[in-house]
């Protein structure tokens, strides 16, 4: 999570940039206070019942692996929430497509 912090940190300083942060980078308070200093934030929400359905086979989430996925997602989320709420934007993805995502984050970027 060091190198993480360091490596995010680096990088959101730069201009021109789009970085994507994992929930748990956005939860660092340092990267957080970089993220609200110099960028425009996006929180993504999806229902967790959808992205359990998108995750079941993965591998590449070390909080998931071993655990009962849509339960681990609950707490998860429930944890979180009120931290991804402080981001600059709000974008419910339940039902859109990726392309009516990209759009919507597009019109909030061009229209802040």
């Amino acid at each position: 999570r060091k190198l993480e912090e360091k490596i995010t940190i680096e990088e959101i300083k730069k201009e021109n940039k789009i970085i994507s942060l994992g929930g748990g980078a956005f939860m660092n308070s340092k990267i957080r206070k970089y993220v609200f200093l110099n960028t425009k934030s996006f929180w993504l929400n999806i229902n967790t019942n959808i992205l359990a359905k998108r995750l079941q086979n993965s591998k590449k989430r070390p909080l998931l692996v071993g655990n009962n996925i849509k339960i681990t997602l609950e707490k998860i989320y429930n944890e979180r929430k009120s931290t991804y709420s402080l981001a600059n934007f709000k974008i419910d993805c339940n039902n859109l497509a990726t392309v009516s995502i990209v759009n919507k984050i597009i019109q909030h970027y061009e229209n802040d």
